[in-house]
């Protein structure tokens, strides 16, 4: 009987125990499929190893069992220890918000002109467009360029004007503050789910408005606007959560 792979079997089925009570945050005295059952439900994101974490526990179940008979039932290859290892990674470091963003950033300063933006979101299908001073280097965050806040510009015609010649600097009393969308930023190590739930309860500080809501989510190094930007995520960025795979 190959023992020294089924020590190291067992090492990792101990591992896997002890990370799924650490995540759920629940007593160790629960079972391990309750701990699976608890761990998925909480974070769906994992829904897609939920049956491989099940046939860890089978397996070990066979192991324990095995040892009461004479002879040998079941053996952990070199392969399937790899997988389990996979298991215990993918655990033990959630997918990041770095993971989930989008890192090619198309970003404007006060000097562009305003509808050379427009017409750049228009092609490209962008939301948010992030104003910095420095747009080169993606530091000195101003505020947000969007959607919303073109349309703000253009219900008040009366007193505002587009044209050739306007730049972002013209409207930036509309691009720092947040219009029905706010914004809010992230270390880039932030788990993915912990991102999933601020566009879900609005749970975020920066530039937050009564009764709006979270539109996009910047990611920086330390989640401080200084730091220069690496990525940004929006609601559509989210899917990128559920597309957690276990490497073969």
């Amino acid at each position: 009987m190959n023992t020294e792979n089924i020590k190291k079997f067992r090492i990792l089925y101990n591992n896997l125990d002890e990370l799924l009570s650490q995540r759920i945050k629940e007593p160790k005295r629960l079972s391990f499929v309750q701990k699976i059952n608890k761990f998925v439900s909480r974070f769906p994101e994992y829904q897609k190893i939920k049956n491989d974490l099940r046939l860890v526990h089978d397996f070990r179940n066979v192991l324990v069992h095995q040892e009461t008979f004479r002879g040998e039932i079941a053996v952990p290859t070199d392969e399937y220890l790899e997988r389990v290892k996979a298991l215990v990674t993918l655990i033990k470091e959630p997918q990041t918000a770095l993971d989930i963003a989008s890192t090619q950033i198309f970003a404007c300063c006060p000097d562009d002109k305003v509808l050379d933006i427009v017409q750049t979101m228009s092609e490209n299908i962008y939301t948010f467009v992030p104003v910095f001073e420095d747009k080169e280097n993606l530091q000195n965050f101003i505020g947000v360029f969007s959607e919303r806040v073109l349309l703000t510009i253009i219900a008040k015609s009366e007193k505002l004007s587009i044209d050739d010649s306007a730049a972002v600097g013209d409207i930036l009393e509309y691009v720092k503050k947040p219009i029905t969308a706010g914004w809010a930023f992230v270390p880039l190590y932030e788990a993915s789910y912990n991102i999933r739930t601020m566009f879900q309860t609005k749970t975020f500080s920066e530039a937050e408005l009564e009764n709006s809501r979270l539109g996009v989510v910047f990611v920086t190094e330390t989640g401080k606007r200084e730091d220069k930007m690496l990525g940004l995520i929006t609601a559509w960025d989210l899917s990128k959560i559920d597309q957690i795979r276990l490497r073969n």
